[in-house]
């Protein structure tokens, strides 16, 4: 019992770090890719980015615990390794079959969560990120108007310029806009 607590506070220990770490890189990404869209696409306001990158998550995670878990394992048993921990722990009578054992009911607590993750939560999750986003692209066009630069409607043939929103988004200042005439295409 010792030994399993001790193996699985090393497996737990890095299991959560390196997940930790795997999800800053996820995220991150992902976080560009959606401002990007929020800022340079007009797809929708910024301020929605942050509701759509919480509800990725759950999604991410179920993704990445299995990797973080492999990797865990793989870093736990390397260094019981390199300190001759293992050699301490087959010569007190610890076999392979045991130490594969408690590995294996870690990794049944980690597949149940991924489980619960991915079957029961991420279909939930997807839905209202779905739902969010199509919310997101139904708001007034002046919701997602960014001060400061141009914008074109209707394949380029309407451009327009805001120079400044105030805060509620019910004023702007200073607007540009041009129209090109169904003559001037010719």
């Amino acid at each position: 019992m010792i030994v399993f607590k001790y193996l699985a506070k090393e497996v737990v220990s890095t299991l959560l770090a390196t997940t930790f770490i795997l999800m800053l890189i996820f995220m991150s990404t992902q976080f560009v890719h959606y401002l990007g869209d929020a800022a340079f696409g007009g797809r929708y306001s910024g301020a929605i980015v942050f509701h759509i990158m919480i509800l990725q998550v759950p999604y991410l995670l179920g993704l990445l615990l299995p990797l973080g878990f492999y990797l865990a394992v793989l870093t736990a048993y390397g260094r019981l390794h390199a300190d001759r921990e293992m050699m301490v722990l087959h010569s007190c009578g610890m076999s392979e079959r045991k130490l594969l054992a408690m590995t294996m009911s870690m990794a049944v607590v980690v597949a149940i969560v991924v489980a619960v993750l991915t079957c029961g939560l991420s279909p939930y999750v997807a839905k209202a990120q779905k739902d969010l986003v199509a919310r997101a692209k139904s708001q007034p066009l002046i919701e997602t108007i960014m001060p400061g630069r141009f914008y074109s409607l209707d394949g380029g043939r309407q451009v327009f310029y805001i120079q400044s929103v105030s805060r509620d988004h019910k004023y702007l200042k200073n607007i540009f806009v041009a129209t090109q005439s169904a003559k001037d295409q010719k």
